[in-house]
């Protein structure tokens, strides 16, 4: 399920992604050992920072293979923050430790909510007619044409899935509704044997009508989207 990526633009996105993780990490730490050499609560204090450097060892993996349990611990992590802001009598150093670890905790998550790195696909869906994808053809140069499905349009990216296992970097052209859409795979993952291969696909936007053709397809896999979850309360309900 690790997920793969080549790309240099992307490796130089995702060691920025390390340097913010790693200063949330030295403010929090710094904050603790300001109470450590008091002295006043030696025993606590210890146990606090032995948790920490735990907390953090493991979530240093998530962000490192793109885990999606990256997003369970952080948010784990931003509602200890935000407690501690609220209910914790902290110092005015501390308070601006954890506000700052606060801030890039935020930051972190912003750059990784992207299909790129982390494609939402609704696995838990086992009803095809509700699944949150569009179906899709591809050709790529020396290739058959491709069946497949795209889902999580956004940020001028989507998640493509083929059986096939593409290169990084394969340029495709997706065909959807008699419509062509221009790009390449940055990223792939697979979440077990016998899944398709799911695709970190970049769209090629470089005028106003690529832009105009993307928009248009985003607003309608947001349009699918709510029509398949209205459709499955309402057979519910029924």
């Amino acid at each position: 399920m690790k997920l793969t990526i080549t790309d240099l633009k992307l490796r130089q996105e995702l060691d920025r992604v390390f340097v913010l993780h790693w200063t949330h990490f030295g403010m929090l730490t710094l904050s603790v050992l300001t109470d450590l050499v008091k002295l006043e609560s030696f025993v606590f204090d210890t146990v606090l920072l032995v948790l920490l450097i735990t907390f953090y060892r493991l979530y240093y993996q998530t962000v490192k293979k793109l885990f999606y349990t990256f997003w369970t611990l952080s948010i784990v992590l931003i509602v200890y923050l935000v407690s501690s802001l609220l209910f914790i009598d902290l110092t005015d150093v501390q308070f601006y430790l954890h506000l700052l670890s606060l801030i890039f905790v935020v930051m972190e998550m912003y750059i990784l909510h992207n299909p790129i790195y982390y494609p939402i696909v609704s696995w838990w869906e086992y009803d095809f007619r509700y699944r949150h994808d569009l179906k899709i053809m591809a050709e790529c140069e020396g290739l058959e044409p491709l069946r497949g499905r795209m889902n999580d349009i956004r940020r001028d990216s989507a998640g493509i899935r083929f059986f096939e296992d593409l290169e990084i970097g394969t340029k495709l052209s997706i065909i959807h509704n008699d419509k062509t859409y221009v790009g390449k795979t940055m990223s792939k993952r697979r979440y077990s044997i016998g899944r398709p291969w799911t695709y970190g696909f970049k769209f090629h936007l470089e005028n106003e009508e690529e832009k105009k053709a993307y928009t248009e397809l985003m607003n309608e896999y947001k349009n699918e989207k709510d029509t398949k979850v209205k459709s499955k309360f309402k057979k519910t309900e029924s």
